[in-house]
């Protein structure tokens, strides 16, 4: 059942929000470079009025995207975004988590989906095969999440909870990226599969609760597992 988004007053207790309902969740149909991807996702119902629902073309050609450096230090991985939402700093399609009747929007479940390939991959790698697509799983995160430190730590541990998906008719992990202890930031989860030798669809989301504070003390106020 989702709940009302009007608030009246402050959430003060723990509480397990609600959010829109998969039952009713339309069909997203699309192609990648001759691989069928269907999954169903619910409207885009942000907290934030300006970020705009986009739908992935119906057919996509590897040679035909306009691929992006992920990270601004460097080129050796690039992306480019299937399914989104349009904002200014991010994209991903959004919904939004409400607590107890009139306790207002308490969180926010953002997805994207995207293509992700190396800018120089091996031609003697095929992600396909599974010991190289863990391979470049892991410097995918690396390149990703590797310069992150802070006072000598480094600001996140991925992967986390790695598991293999199966039955799947290729290799697939799940796995989260989670800030080290003492952060604010939001978890991330990850799906990764490949659909080329060179190239993996990775669907992100990231989990955030509304509210001040580190994650620790989120976890005593507000469950995140509807979320999941």
């Amino acid at each position: 059942m989702f709940n009302w988004s009007l608030k009246f007053r402050q959430q003060t207790e723990y509480c397990i929000p609600q959010g829109p309902s998969f039952q009713r969740a339309g069909p997203i149909n699309f192609s990648i470079g001759g691989t069928d991807i269907s999954l169903r996702a619910p409207r885009h119902n942000s907290h934030f009025a300006y970020k705009e629902a986009i739908q992935p073309p119906k057919k996509c050609e590897y040679n035909h995207l306009l691929m992006k450096p992920t990270r601004q230090h460097s080129d050796r991985w690039q992306y480019h975004n299937l399914f989104m939402r349009s904002c200014v700093h991010a994209f991903m399609r959004s919904w939004r988590f409400n607590g107890p009747l009139f306790s207002g929007s308490v969180g926010e479940l953002s997805m994207r989906i995207a293509l992700i390939t190396p800018n120089e991959p091996d031609q003697h790698v095929s992600f396909f095969r599974p010991k190289a697509f863990e391979n470049g799983a892991a410097d995918y995160l690396q390149y990703c999440y590797g310069k992150d430190v802070f006072e000598g730590a480094q600001s996140w541990l991925a992967p986390v909870d790695w598991k293999v998906v199966s039955p799947w008719p290729c290799p697939a992990a799940t796995f989260y990226a989670r800030a080290n202890a003492g952060s604010i930031s939001s978890p991330n989860r990850y799906f990764l599969f490949p659909v080329s030798d060179k190239h993996f669809i990775e669907v992100y989301f990231t989990l955030h609760r509304r509210g001040t504070g580190l994650q620790e003390e989120k976890d005593k106020q507000i469950s995140i597992s509807t979320m999941e």
